[in-house]
Formats: C-alpha cells, structure tokens, sequence
C-alpha cells in the first residue's frame, strides 16, 4: 500500500514471468521440431526476484512488498458461490505490520 502498488501488478507480473513462449522451429532432414523458451519456476525462492516496477532506476521486486513461500494445505472445506466453485482468501495481520483504517 505504501508503495501505491495494486495487487494486479503482482499477479500480472508473476504471470509474465512464468511461462513457455514459442521460439520458433528447426527443420533438419525430414524433421521438424517445435522450439520452446521455458521460463517457468522450478523452485519458488527465485519468484522473490521478479521485478514488480522499475521507476527512475530504482527496482521493486515482489521480496520488497511480501514473502513467498511453497506450502501445501490438505483441502478441509469446499466454497461454493452460486452452486459454482469459489474461494476463501484469508487476511492475517502480523504483528508490528501497518494497517489502514478503510
């Protein structure tokens, strides 16, 4: 919040980090292969370095507004919203964290 960072900036720039993009194809003999370029995460401690904004040279990675983690939780409960599937998402304040008054 402090940085007027929305959380879709984060969402948009994980998502573009974390990908396979087309890189063409190479044709030998009667072969003809697909060329990807894979730039997914294979481990989650470098998703802390993505880049989130780069203003007048100074660099906000998504390690400066918040803490990643791979974690696993057996699913306990379903959410459904109109029949369909839906979704919790919980909101914790930590201690010492700021928090606004809206």
């Amino acid at each position: 919040q402090a940085l007027q960072m929305p959380v879709q900036t984060v969402i948009n720039a994980v998502a573009s980090a974390n990908m396979i993009i087309p890189s063409g194809n190479l044709r030998t003999g009667k072969f003809d292969f697909a060329l990807k370029t894979e730039s997914r995460f294979n481990l989650v401690q470098p998703m802390e370095n993505i880049v989130l904004r780069n203003t007048n040279g100074v660099v906000i990675r998504i390690r400066d507004v918040g803490h990643v983690e791979d974690s696993y939780q057996e699913q306990t409960e379903i959410v459904r919203i109109n029949g369909g599937p839906g979704l919790v998402l919980r909101v914790q304040k930590m201690a010492g964290a700021n928090v606004s008054g809206k």
